[in-house]
C-alpha cells in the first residue's frame, strides 16, 4: 500500500548528469530540460518535466508533450 498522498510527487532515479534539450513550446527557441519528476493521477503516475528556454520562458509539462528536435540524414549529391 502505497503512503503518497494525492498530488505528491517522486522523483525518477538520476543517472549521470547531462543536458538534455529540446524546443520551447512558447516560441520554438532551443530550451533545456532541467528536471524530470513523477505526479500521480488518477490515471496513474504521470512523467513530467521542468523545461526552460534562452528566451527566459519556463514550463512544468507531461515528458509526452515534449518537442523533440527531428534528426535529419545528411545528404549527399553526386556530380
Amino acid at each position: 500500500m502505497s503512503t503518497a498522498r494525492p498530488g505528491a510527487y517522486r522523483r525518477v532515479a538520476a543517472g549521470p548528469p547531462a543536458i538534455a534539450l529540446t524546443s520551447c513550446p512558447a516560441c520554438g527557441s532551443p530550451a533545456e530540460i532541467q528536471s524530470r519528476f513523477v505526479l500521480e493521477s488518477t490515471g496513474g503516475p504521470i512523467e513530467h518535466v521542468k523545461v526552460a528556454c534562452v528566451q527566459r520562458h519556463w514550463f512544468v509539462m507531461p515528458s509526452d508533450a515534449l518537442c523533440w528536435a527531428r534528426r535529419v540524414a545528411p545528404t549527399t549529391t553526386d556530380g
